[in-house]
């Protein structure tokens, strides 16, 4: 038996532990991520108990930044098609916020779909955080993810943190999951084309549609990228300033747009149900 001395113990009461149980505790905690939190609710002892059997077998218990480096380790190891709509809607309608309040920063989406936004959070399992209500947009709702490591992944994939209308590039999103990250891209920045039955992609960065131009080209979808002029008004330090500045836009014909309906109806990939028109009207 695996006996603790009464001085030993910090607080509450202790119970005995076998050598094998002490064996399997001690085999668990070197071969995978588990705490002594999560071996204490499995055997039903308190964490102080599980540490007592780690430090008498010689095992040092693993410090908060080491756990920390191993949940953002696997956290997105993989890029699922979840994630990478996630990461589609993130890069054209949502933001990363610099950490300020937060250690390494977090990604807000406001939307007023709370459908989406509850999607979001599913995704990255945080249910329990609370969706709040924006400002200046009293009819959309805001979810900031405090997510060190979907930051990480963010920025390793391509999206900046801070202001990234202007400068958003060419995405790393595998080809696999690229149909599903084209769908959250559709969610956030997709508009209804008036010439045609089909969808159109608009974004002040040229260098981020002709990255997607690229990529669906590779796929064997031909779309095209087109220069427009807009006016939009702006308030500088109270004075109104008029500003022409350019937008791009990323169009496809009926042809592509059937073959890409068919894929994410084929797939089962999500699209807001405010989006999916074009996908019933090219059946």
């Amino acid at each position: 038996m695996v006996i603790l001395q009464k001085e030993d113990r910090f607080m509450g009461t202790f119970k005995k532990i076998s050598n094998d149980m002490a064996k399997e505790i001690v085999e668990i905690y070197t071969n995978s991520d588990y705490g002594v939190h999560f071996l204490g609710k499995k055997y039903n002892r308190s964490p102080t108990t599980i540490n007592k059997v780690l430090i008498a077998s010689g095992i040092k218990r693993r410090t908060r930044k080491e756990l920390g480096q191993i949940y953002r380790a696997n956290r997105y190891d993989k890029i699922t098609d979840d994630i990478a709509w996630l990461l589609g809607y993130i890069a054209t309608d949502g933001h990363i916020v610099k950490g300020i309040s937060t250690r390494g920063g977090c990604v807000e989406i406001s939307s007023k779909d709370i459908k989406l936004l509850k999607r979001a959070r599913e995704i990255c399992n945080k249910q329990h955080i609370k969706l709040k209500k924006r400002s200046q947009h009293l009819n959309q709702k805001r979810l900031r993810l405090a997510d060190t490591s979907l930051v990480e992944l963010c920025n390793k994939v391509g999206i900046p943190s801070g202001n990234k209308t202007f400068i958003l590039g060419r995405l790393k999103i595998p080809k696999d999951n690229f149909i599903p990250f084209l769908c959250g891209v559709i969610d956030g920045d997709g508009n209804k084309r008036s010439k045609s039955r089909t969808f159109e992609i608009t974004s002040a960065s040229k260098k981020f549609l002709i990255g997607l131009r690229e990529e669906l080209n590779d796929l064997g979808y031909v779309v095209r990228v087109k220069k427009y002029k807009c006016e939009s008004d702006r308030v500088i330090n109270g004075r109104k300033c008029v500003f022409k500045p350019y937008i791009y836009k990323l169009t496809c014909g009926v042809p592509t747009a059937m073959k890409i309906a068919e894929q994410i109806i084929k797939n089962n990939y999500f699209l807001l149900e405010r989006k999916k028109w074009w996908l019933t009207r090219l059946r």
